[in-house]
């Protein structure tokens, strides 16, 4: 009898071990897949020497024309925006927690140079999507509907936060493949020159010291 007692509650031992070792194995999983997406959810992208070069190949090339719905309902055309002075074009992914923090960057840059540069946000869906993006950040400037990445991908942009200049002449002036404080400020250099205006100072409070992009688009 004494015999079986001990074998049951070797038994039992042996059980309660098991499940114990089960729960935690299965928390400290838990634990590691949640610390996992918190990590991966505030990650920053920063811009890597490829992507720096890949979107320097770009500078000088011919603008690829394109003719896009936008947010407010008229149709853009590349061409017809170059008649009136550069062209800033800013790329954004609806989806990227990236592009929703550099949005309020994107508004300074586009409130120092309203009036005298033509300015546009590119996004990956419809006129929906785009108009939606409008109401949700105040964005000032149109965005232009591009479902098919059509836009995106001729202009070589491979994230979202790209910034494309083009010239009057229609070439790609610059093609930056993130933002950053000293970005900004080039950026408003370039323009100022092109333009032959002073433009309006940029808020850049908090803008990242690196260049950094956003989600990659494919």
């Amino acid at each position: 009898m004494k015999n079986v007692t001990l074998g049951l509650f070797a038994i039992a031992a042996v059980a309660l071990g098991a499940i114990y070792g089960f729960v935690r194995i299965r928390s400290e999983m838990t634990l590691g897949i949640s610390s996992n997406l918190i990590r991966s959810a505030g990650e920053k992208h920063q811009v890597t020497p490829q992507m720096l070069e890949s979107s320097q190949a770009n500078n000088g090339k011919t603008a690829p024309p394109f003719r896009a719905e936008g947010s407010d309902g008229r149709t853009y055309e590349r061409d017809e925006l170059i008649k009136n002075g550069p062209l800033v074009l800013v790329f954004i992914k609806e989806s990227c927690p990236c592009s929703n923090e550099a949005e309020p960057f994107f508004r300074s840059l586009h409130d120092a140079v309203s009036g005298r540069v033509n300015f546009l946000g590119v996004i990956d869906g419809t006129p929906f999507v785009a108009k939606r993006w409008i109401e949700k950040h105040q964005t000032p400037y149109p965005i232009l509907a591009d479902p098919e990445q059509a836009i995106v991908k001729a202009y070589g942009v491979e994230n979202s936060a790209y910034v494309a200049l083009v010239s009057p002449e229609g070439t790609i002036e610059h093609l930056w493949p993130g933002y950053s404080a000293a970005m900004l400020t080039e950026l408003v250099d370039r323009l100022t020159a092109m333009t032959g205006q002073t433009l309006g100072p940029i808020d850049l409070t908090g803008a990242p010291s690196e260049l950094y992009s956003g989600c990659p688009y494919f």
